[in-house]
């Protein structure tokens, strides 16, 4: 039964639109998941083993499906070595509007998986309402472990190893001896598996070659499931291949709803609705956050004599090199015109201003060309860092306050920046200088 879903998994990987390399660094992660979730429960309850192997391998199914519509954005954030497996779901649903365990309880239930396999893959990174529709306590346990297992199998984030760590001790500690000898029952039967899977070396037959032997052995017991199997295939095929158009359509729509079409930063209705999210998780665990708000200077001559087309260039680019110095899960928004703002979380406040500072530098760094035309171009910027105390208020006020600071750069002359950490009340603040010199080169000594 394991053996015959393993196998159509990867049937259903290989059906999608996807280079290999990628299918195959999808397919051992849930592989390697499987045989955690399996390797867990083992020692607790062996009647239950191939459940969890396939609750395991089952709960990162959308990862594929999600690459082959988005996969820059997607490998973006799998690659990102700095976040762990919280902060890339968290960074799926800011820069996709949707995580994997969504995408994935969907189609786990297009597909008529068992409930059980729904769940599981719906709420694979959220145990507790995992524990409200999974009866047995040790599946939700086996379940949580292969969850913490990477979304890669090439990186694992050190916080991820600890947190199965901790795990282990606190819910293992007889059955395992330490989280080194459970990694090494994992690799072991990983490796056995994959090499089975793979290969076929043991047999001297490939796959493909075994399954008809094995259902002939076993006719009783597997024929009826086989048949399913393979109809599950090709109505997987059926469904990815719909899936993958109305996914286009669907993200296509979206995008238009929440991106500026310039820019392709979050348009204004788009960036209110991610920072208010963003803004809600950061309150959620303390962290202390940042709005700088910033526009071009003297945008209005620039479209009045060189007109509109070499304006919109000025945005494009001027929006392409920010996006260079922002990390992964900081949202930038168009909020009109000239008119830009950014909310980056879990940030302390000296790093604010390193941020600020390189934006000032790589926006007028190399001057904009376009056919005959070539001008170097200024913002003004405001940057608010907002404290975990702080926090309380909406995304609105924040974005007015660091408007406000963006004002009062902008008094200062082309090219300045001000910074100011916001209080309990926003009634107390200080002003911190800014290393930026502005445009004629000069250093605000106010900054």
């Amino acid at each position: 039964r394991t053996l015959a879903i393993s196998y159509c998994m990867a049937g259903m990987y290989n059906r999608l639109k996807v280079p290999k390399k990628e299918l195959d660094r999808y397919w051992q992660a849930s592989l390697c998941k499987g045989v955690a979730a399996k390797t867990y429960i083992s020692a607790l309850d062996d009647g239950l083993a191939d459940e969890a192997f396939m609750a395991g391998l089952f709960q990162d199914m959308a990862l594929p499906l999600m690459h082959s519509v988005a996969c820059d954005s997607l490998v973006h954030i799998l690659e990102d070595k700095k976040a762990d497996v919280s902060a890339q779901v968290l960074a799926q649903r800011r820069v996709l509007g949707v995580d994997h365990a969504d995408v994935g309880r969907l189609l786990a239930t297009k597909l008529e998986l068992p409930d059980s396999y729904v769940d599981a893959i719906a709420f694979h990174h959220d145990p507790e309402c995992l524990r409200r529709f999974v009866t047995s306590e040790h599946m939700v346990d086996a379940i949580q472990v292969s969850a913490m297992f990477p979304h890669m199998p090439d990186q694992w984030h050190p916080a991820d190893v600890e947190l199965l760590s901790e795990f282990l001790k606190a819910h293992a500690a007889e059955r395992f001896r330490d989280r080194d000898a459970f990694i090494d029952a994992v690799q072991s039967a990983y490796d056995d598996l994959y090499k089975f899977l793979q290969s076929g070396e043991e047999s001297g037959v490939c796959l493909s070659d075994l399954l008809p032997e094995a259902c002939a052995e076993l006719a009783d017991a597997t024929s009826v499931m086989m048949g399913q199997m393979n109809t599950l295939l090709v109505e997987a095929a059926e469904i990815g291949a719909a899936a993958n158009e109305l996914a286009a359509k669907g993200q296509k729509l979206d995008d238009e709803l929440r991106f500026d079409g310039l820019t392709v930063a979050f348009n204004r209705s788009g960036f209110m609705v991610a920072a208010e999210e963003g803004l809600a998780a950061a309150r959620e665990h303390s962290q202390p956050v940042a709005v700088l708000y910033f526009d071009v200077d003297r945008f209005k001559p620039t479209n009045d004599v060189h007109g509109h087309h070499f304006g919109d260039h000025v945005l494009c680019e001027i929006s392409s090199r920010v996006k260079e110095r922002l990390r992964v899960g900081d949202i930038f928004g168009r909020m009109g015109g000239d008119e830009f703002v950014i909310l980056i979380t879990d940030v302390e406040m000296d790093e604010v201003r390193t941020v600020s500072d390189a934006i000032l530098k790589a926006v007028r760094y190399e001057p904009y060309v376009s056919g005959t035309i070539a001008q170097k171009k200024t913002i003004s910027l405001g940057a608010l860092w907002v404290p975990p105390s702080a926090c309380g208020g909406g995304i609105e006020s924040l974005i007015q306050s660091a408007d406000e600071l963006m004002y009062e750069a902008k008094r200062s002359g082309p090219g300045q920046m001000r910074l100011r950490a916001a209080s309990d009340s926003e009634t107390e603040s200080h002003t911190v200088p800014a290393s930026v010199p502005g445009a004629d080169g000069s250093t605000n000594a106010e900054r």
